[in-house]
């Protein structure tokens, strides 16, 4: 069974945006994560983002806490 012209273009179109929102998502995961790596590089502690965990950032590599819960207490 053939497809008609019309079909062809139905599923070229809706292809074609879900192939631009896939590349536009792995666009932004990856710069949320050279973003995270980068905002703690001087810190001397170790990073991780997760999509839906965000930036996390952990001491000894066992426990991980949101970006936005650490705080460094001066002596």
């Amino acid at each position: 069974m053939k497809m008609s012209d019309n079909a062809k273009f139905v599923t070229w179109s809706v292809s074609s945006i879900l192939t631009f929102l896939l590349l536009a998502l792995f666009v932004v995961v990856a710069a949320k994560s050279f973003t995270c790596s980068r905002r703690w590089a001087d810190s001397g502690l170790q990073t991780d983002f997760k999509v839906f965990g965000g930036c996390r950032v952990s001491k000894d590599g066992v426990h991980w806490i949101p970006e936005s819960s650490y705080r460094e207490i001066a002596d």
